[in-house]
């Protein structure tokens, strides 16, 4: 699961995925106060049209975190772009969204990246659909 928190830096997206909607998506940031970026990976196999929490797609997800706090944020860019490229037999199509900041960058670039599944809404409405 991806977790943001305010003051974390986000250095961005990636995100591969066929056809029947089947997809890999990669996450990496710097936690507030961190010395390394650390990233999450997620395969999805899709089970269902469902877009939220209660969907049955099957979601392997896996951990990591750079070991040398001096790497380069665009030595960890081109890592995972090749490993992006790499699946790309399986997922064919391709998005990258570098965020290079933090939340209200993320938010703002979301917009158009339709798989981030990201829509603002006032608080109360939220609450009634049960999203919090």
């Amino acid at each position: 699961m991806i977790q943001i928190e305010d003051g974390d830096y986000i250095l961005g997206f990636w995100f591969a995925y066929d056809k029947a909607g089947n997809d890999w998506m990669c996450f990496i940031k710097k936690p507030k106060g961190g010395k390394f970026f650390e990233g999450v990976y997620r395969f999805r196999d899709r089970v269902d049209d469902v877009l939220d929490h209660t969907t049955k797609d099957k979601k392997r997800w896996t951990s990591f975190s750079s070991k040398d706090e001096n790497q380069s944020e665009e030595s960890i860019i081109d890592t995972i772009t090749n490993i992006q490229l790499n699946l790309q037999a399986r997922y064919p199509k391709l998005d990258i969204m570098l965020v290079k900041g933090g939340l209200k960058e993320m938010m703002e670039k979301s917009k158009n990246h339709d798989w981030m599944n990201m829509q603002e809404m006032p608080l109360d409405e939220a609450k009634r659909k049960g999203i919090i």
